[in-house]
């Protein structure tokens, strides 16, 4: 089912329009920081609909980069986006275009003085991810060892965690299938099919991975 956002609530008034938008420099770079902000709280609280973090991320690239509070939000809209790739059936992560986005805000989020909490679990998430699908098994000699390396630090907090020993565990079978080219060219296909943002592939990232896993 797709997310909806619930039409009558404070955080659709502001983003649809139904508060004025304030005039001058300094107030509009404030409205868009909020907008941008309530936009990443809708994606948060109402079940990820994919276009509120397209607007959140939208937002986030119109702002000037020395806007005060950037790198928190970049750390808050990158830790919703991995959180919600974790249970969504269609997760951004898995999105060519929003992963791309998404990690354009790790060096600002990294300038964060007082980090998230759990930024090194959220980075270590996103960077297991992002090895398999964006670089791939076949394509990355050192992913495999890249990934080894975030589960050995990962620890145990979820959902992190089971992100990470996934994606180690799809690299392992993919390692295992390496003298057989028959099965290798068959893995490689179900993952270029797991891959796909949405439509037929359409489930969480364990529903999409599990099989592909060993």
């Amino acid at each position: 089912m797709t997310p909806t956002t619930p039409p009558d609530d404070p955080v659709s008034a502001i983003l649809d329009g139904g508060v004025p938008f304030p005039v001058g420099t300094v107030e509009t770079r404030l409205w868009r920081f909020v907008r941008t902000w309530m936009a990443l709280v809708r994606y948060e609280d109402h079940g990820g609909a994919p276009d509120d973090l397209d607007q959140a991320l939208t937002g986030f690239e119109s702002l000037p980069s020395d806007a005060p509070g950037l790198p928190r939000l970049a750390a808050v809209l990158m830790r919703a986006a991995v959180r919600t790739s974790a249970t969504s059936a269609s997760p951004p992560l898995l999105d060519p275009r929003q992963r791309s986005r998404l990690r354009n805000l790790l060096r600002p989020a990294g300038c964060d003085p007082v980090p998230v909490p759990d930024w090194p679990e959220v980075v270590a998430a996103f960077e297991a991810v992002d090895a398999v699908v964006g670089v791939g098994p076949a394509n990355g000699r050192d992913t495999p060892a890249k990934v080894r390396r975030l589960v050995s630090v990962i620890g145990g907090a979820e959902p992190y965690a089971s992100m990470v020993r996934l994606m180690h565990d799809v690299l392992s079978h993919a390692e295992a299938l390496r003298d057989d080219p028959a099965a290798t060219t068959a893995f490689r296909k179900l993952l270029d099919q797991v891959q796909q943002p949405a439509g037929a592939a359409a489930g969480t990232l364990a529903e999409r991975f599990g099989p592909l896993a060993g």
